[in-house]
């Protein structure tokens, strides 16, 4: 890049309101915003990715390059609203479809981001002060589509970035308690950086910063961006990463056990809950994010939330209306899940969410529980059922 994001960032810190307006030329259209087919993007990350990989283990995207039917259109124009309708006719991106948008809005040049591909508002929350924050919020309020502008990159961090998403890395740690710090830094710089999706939402959950959040909510955030990067991929799965010019999303191995400190779920509502932060739940769930929307490796909040072993966000995420019968790819739901993962007390919580009390009198009582996810024998065709709940306690992977 031609000018470091550090230097602007310092410069408008101290000089106020006239660098700032010198940002400019730094993004497309005078902040307007430029539709970039998502095939270039996925490109950009698998070059990325392959030159920190050996020869042995690099891979090429697959499918095929669609035409880029943009290249002919001008988006300096104001009829931006109507090219959006005009391409989710023509292949069912621009618009809010159910399958993945070819095309994704980029406000700030691609070729003027930091290392990891972020975009000034990206440093801004990096680091999380009060200065820099305000400078997050002036930015928005000028160039309001940088709200979604995520970061496009799998490579590295600069040492001060890393070292403050070290100490939030630490904090999340549970369950098995704080790893020596050797040890974390070891992993980081193992993986690190690879952050393709990462939004300023996620950034700011991330920074436990309920305030930011709540803003960027209000300037149009999307609550159901998801991050494709590695950094929250199952540590298992990160040599399997391939990808495909016909969508966004990496692929994945099947085969996972879900380990990872980072792993959380690509969705901004999971992260809150896999690091606990009910105030964002909250937020994100009433500007309508849907708990129920499965990442690559089909874990919705309630599976995420089970892996991290987050009873108390359980509950929250029940009442919130996230289902407990969603199989993810390993035909597993939450219950079972726990059952797999040894999670004794997910494991109970769960099953008595899913209790029927048929009476009571005094000390006693009849509960009633659903088989279709506990027994061997399957419901639907009498068949052994390998991914029962006393099947996963009996065979499970721990």
């Amino acid at each position: 890049m031609s000018y470091p994001l550090s230097r602007v960032v310092g410069k408008i810190l101290v000089f106020g309101i006239r660098p700032l307006i010198q940002v400019k030329p730094f993004t497309y259209h005078g902040g307007k915003g430029k539709l970039i087919p998502v095939a270039e993007l996925v490109l950009i990350r698998n070059r990325q990715r392959n030159a920190l990989l050996g020869a042995l283990y690099r891979k090429k995207g697959k499918g095929k390059k669609a035409p880029n039917i943009l290249e002919s259109v001008d988006q300096e124009g104001n009829n931006r609203g109507n090219l959006r309708k005009v391409l989710k006719l023509l292949d069912g991106s621009g618009g809010n479809s159910k399958n993945e948008a070819k095309y994704r809005d980029v406000v700030w040049r691609l070729s003027e981001r930091g290392a990891m591909g972020e975009t000034l508002v990206g440093v801004c929350l990096m680091q999380g002060s009060p200065h820099h924050n305000a400078l997050a919020r002036k930015l928005i309020m000028m160039f309001p589509k940088m709200v979604n502008d995520i970061c496009i990159s799998e490579d590295c961090y600069g040492e001060r970035s890393s070292d403050l998403l070290l100490q939030k890395s630490i904090c999340f740690t549970n369950n098995d308690g704080l790893r020596e710090k050797k040890e974390c830094v070891k992993e980081w710089k193992a993986n690190h950086g690879h952050e393709y999706g990462l939004s300023p939402l996620h950034q700011a959950i991330m920074n436990e910063d309920s305030a930011m959040v709540y803003f960027l909510l209000r300037r149009g955030a999307d609550v159901n961006a998801r991050c494709y990067g590695a950094w929250f991929c199952p540590d298992d799965q990160k040599s399997s990463r391939t990808d495909s010019l016909e969508h966004e999303s990496v692929e994945l191995s099947l085969s996972t056990d879900y380990a990872g400190r980072m792993y959380f779920g690509e969705y901004p509502l999971s992260l809150a809950a896999c690091t606990n932060q009910t105030d964002c739940f909250r937020l994100l769930i009433a500007k309508k994010a849907n708990p129920n929307l499965k990442d690559t490796n089909g874990n919705t909040v309630l599976h995420l939330i089970v892996i991290h072993n987050q009873i108390e966000m359980l509950s929250l995420a029940y009442e919130c209306g996230a289902r407990l019968h969603v199989f993810n790819r390993q035909s597993l739901t939450p219950l079972t899940l726990a059952a797999r993962l040894a999670k004794k007390k997910m494991f109970e919580h769960i099953l008595k969410l899913e209790a029927e009390v048929i009476w009571v009198h005094r000390d006693v009582s009849v509960i009633a529980y659903p088989l279709s996810n506990i027994d061997t024998i399957d419901q639907r065709n009498g068949e052994l059922n390998e991914d029962s709940a006393l099947s996963q306690v009996v065979y499970g992977v721990r």
